[in-house]
């Protein structure tokens, strides 16, 4: 079994101020004996040493999108722009500085996150490609108002909402609404 020293992993090029301790390449952490012996203990080796870099990042660096990313520096994320736009744009992992936290691996992604009160806005983000869509028209209950509005489609809707949703107005209506509520007027 190939072991990866989880330290190794945490030299990347928005890291430069952190030396490599065990290895010359962040990418090719094999276990070459340079592992210090606390990280080879029986008692340890389940919270140092990991079969993948997957398995490393998941452990001791969620926070850390690069290492989530694999180090590909022609890797793009997309990010919420922040000039009152509800719009979302990409660029390389490696132009992103220190303090730009959010990252996603899509549009629809970034959109949910950072937009879900103009969703349908933001996937329309130019030269973006868009979100993918089901086809699929689905109704949700706008709670406190007494009324069921219209999403123009379930991929657009979070999974939570999606335990709400009806395919028709009147669905909605007669499943989360009393009758004479109103929500069929609306």
């Amino acid at each position: 079994m190939i072991y990866l020293s989880c330290l190794q992993i945490f030299t990347t090029p928005t890291h430069l101020s952190t030396p490599a301790l065990f290895s010359l390449s962040p990418t090719n952490s094999e276990n070459d004996g340079l592992h210090p012996l606390f990280m080879r203990r029986p008692e340890n080796i389940d919270g140092y040493l990991f079969s993948t870099r997957e398995e490393c990042c998941d452990e001791w660096f969620k926070w850390d999108p690069y290492c989530q990313d694999g180090g590909d520096p022609d890797l793009e994320r997309y990010f919420p722009l922040e000039d009152g736009s509800n719009q979302c744009s990409k660029k390389k992992v490696v132009d992103f500085v220190d303090g730009e936290i959010y990252r996603y691996h899509s549009l629809e992604e970034c959109c949910i996150n950072k937009f879900n009160y103009a969703i349908e806005e933001c996937c329309n983000s130019p030269g973006m490609g868009g979100c993918p869509f089901s086809g699929t028209v689905v109704w949700l209950p706008k709670w406190g108002e007494n009324k069921c509005e219209q999403r123009s489609d379930e991929h657009l809707a979070f999974d939570y909402e999606l335990e709400f949703s009806r395919a028709s107005k009147e669905e909605c209506c007669e499943a989360h609404y009393w009758p004479g509520s109103g929500c069929l007027d609306s």
